[in-house]
């Protein structure tokens, strides 16, 4: 930070500069993670089951988001349930490092990593929900399309050197090893960039002391049209992101 002259002092830079150190050490694991799919036929995954890797994961973040956010948003604390979440989700990768050793025991091991990759699938949600809003609150509105292009650059650069250096490790050393290798890899940077998250200085707003109503799922659905009828913009940002989606789900 004192070569790129970032006052560490200022709670703004400090949280830039964390948040920026965090997604380097964040895409390696996310570039560990494009290997799922092929450990998982290397352990005798069939179609059908990678299948089910790609679909079943999406699926539970259709079930899992909105329930998330509305236990997100009566904690008044956010951050333990956001960064716990995050940490048990890169846990997984390690137990995922172990799974080989199971093949010993005549298991069926790569239905074994099919269905922990899914059921990894519910921490990062609830991550993933909580940890838009914190990003909001840890970085002003003035530097936020500055601050989220240079983590996206970061992000696409080391993924992408992750990757091409991961796919020559793969090929020149003995499987499992080779995988269970760079697995760890990515679990020990995805610590790494846990430090980093841990030290973002972020404001929480208190939730409301709200008494609890059940509502019958014709209430909520009612609520929520009303909801976007009230909120035009919020309205088109979800339409453009879902049309966005099922075009890139479809190429994949």
């Amino acid at each position: 930070h004192r070569w790129l002259h970032i006052n560490i002092n200022d709670p703004v830079e400090r949280n830039a500069w964390n948040l920026s150190i965090d997604i380097f050490w964040a895409a390696i694991l996310s570039g560990v993670a494009s290997f799922n799919a092929m450990f998982a036929v290397r352990l005798g995954a069939s179609n059908s089951d990678i299948g089910l890797l790609t679909s079943l994961p999406a699926l539970v973040a259709i079930l899992i988001s909105f329930p998330a956010g509305r236990f997100l948003s009566t904690r008044r604390q956010r951050k333990p349930w956001i960064l716990w979440s995050l940490a048990i989700h890169r846990t997984g990768y390690l137990v995922l490092a172990l799974l080989p050793l199971l093949k010993f025991f005549d298991l069926p091991v790569g239905q074994l990593v099919l269905w922990l990759i899914i059921l990894n699938t519910f921490p990062v949600q609830i991550f993933n929900i909580g940890w838009v809003a914190s990003l909001a609150e840890a970085v002003p509105e003035d530097r936020r399309a500055s601050f989220f292009g240079l983590r996206n650059i970061i992000a696409n650069v080391t993924v992408s050197v992750t990757v091409f250096l991961g796919g020559i490790f793969l090929n020149q050393v003995i499987f499992p090893v080779n995988y269970q290798i760079l697995y760890l890899v990515g679990f020990a940077a995805s610590m790494l960039s846990q430090f980093f998250l841990v030290r973002v200085d972020a404001p929480e707003k208190q939730a409301p002391q709200q008494p609890a109503v059940r509502r019958s799922l014709r209430e909520t659905l009612g609520s929520l049209a009303r909801f976007f009828r009230e909120q035009p913009a919020f309205t088109r940002i979800v339409r453009n992101t879902f049309l966005y989606a099922v075009g890139i789900w479809m190429a994949t």
